[in-house]
């Protein structure tokens, strides 16, 4: 009895070495990804918009801006509750659109510009 009580503990106690071997070997590789992830990011530039302070002025400034195009891309519609979020896809889309054609325009004048074409 007490020798199979002795093997099972060698048996556990070898099994828990290798359990903590896993265990070091997954900390290390998680360790070296995080790491990988981390340097990454420090080499992404960051655009200049993320890296200003945002202040309610700036927001309010393009609230305005929006405020002003709303007619333009929606046409005269009285926002409700019920049309606030078809609206605002609506928008959305617009925006994009409108961004689409204003960067193609540029880079066709850019693509005019070049030399040899």
């Amino acid at each position: 009895m007490l020798r199979e009580l002795n093997a099972r503990l060698v048996a556990l106690v070898e099994s828990r070495r290798e359990t903590e071997a896993q265990l070091e070997d997954y900390r290390d590789r998680r360790s070296k990804t995080e790491q990988k992830q981390a340097d990454a990011q420090a080499l992404e530039p960051r655009p200049s918009w993320c890296s200003r302070p945002r202040t309610g002025a700036s927001h309010e400034a393009r609230f305005a801006a929006i405020d002003a195009l709303r007619p333009e891309a929606l046409g005269e519609h009285h926002l409700s509750v019920e049309s606030c979020d078809h609206r605002e896809q609506d928008m959305r889309a617009w925006l994009q659109a409108a961004h689409r054609r204003r960067g193609q325009g540029t880079r066709a004048a850019a693509r005019a510009d070049r030399p040899g074409r």
